[in-house]
């Protein structure tokens, strides 16, 4: 079944939605809240948000082949957040070339001032850049591929604003069953029940 849930916002959505004031996570046998936090099972990723994300489906093209995908985003002024889920279900589990046609793009907007080829856990090809463009402003993005999703986050917002930052850092990879796929750093379960 597929769930959606807005943790501390309320998102309409052609799925079953559930509304929650706050959920609590377990890590470690604590119970922890997590707050903001749009989590959506079907897709996968669940990322924290300044306020509640439009979402949108749209095609994705890869190597001449189209694929579904699902966008999340949040505009503010000038400031944009996103994070796409592209479902490669009857393409590769993982593949670091299509990992890295999706970052190429990004790397045209404007002077690239970090790149990381940053796996997210063993298996999960991904990369993380930092690029400044001409008008003062910054992209952080961030690319992974597991389980037949690419994952594309994007913030771009004013250079050094610590938000970017956080929104980067709140993208997360999660199973079936609400776990983070980050095994290594979190045993935290977002509500992903069946």
């Amino acid at each position: 079944m597929f769930k959606t849930y807005v943790i501390g916002a309320a998102l309409l959505s052609c799925a079953a939605v559930a509304t929650l004031d706050t959920v609590s996570a377990v890590e470690d046998g604590q119970q922890a809240v997590a707050k903001d936090y749009y989590v959506d099972c079907q897709h996968r990723v669940a990322a924290r948000f300044r306020a509640k994300p439009e979402m949108r489906d749209f095609p994705y093209s890869e190597g001449g082949k189209m694929f579904p995908a699902r966008e999340y985003h949040l505009e503010q002024g000038m400031d944009r957040f996103s994070v796409k889920v592209v479902d490669f279900t009857n393409g590769p589990d993982a593949d670091d070339t299509i990992v890295e046609n999706a970052v190429a793009p990004f790397r045209m907007i404007g002077d690239v001032q970090g790149q990381q080829p940053e796996d997210y856990a063993p298996g999960i090809p991904g990369r993380q850049l930092v690029i400044f463009t001409d008008d003062g402003r910054q992209h952080r993005v961030t690319v992974y591929m597991a389980k037949h999703r690419l994952y594309i986050s994007d913030a771009f917002t004013a250079r050094g604003d610590y938000g970017a930052l956080q929104f980067d850092q709140s993208v997360v990879i999660i199973g079936p069953d609400g776990a983070d796929q980050n095994n290594f750093v979190s045993s935290l379960r977002y509500p992903c029940g069946k």
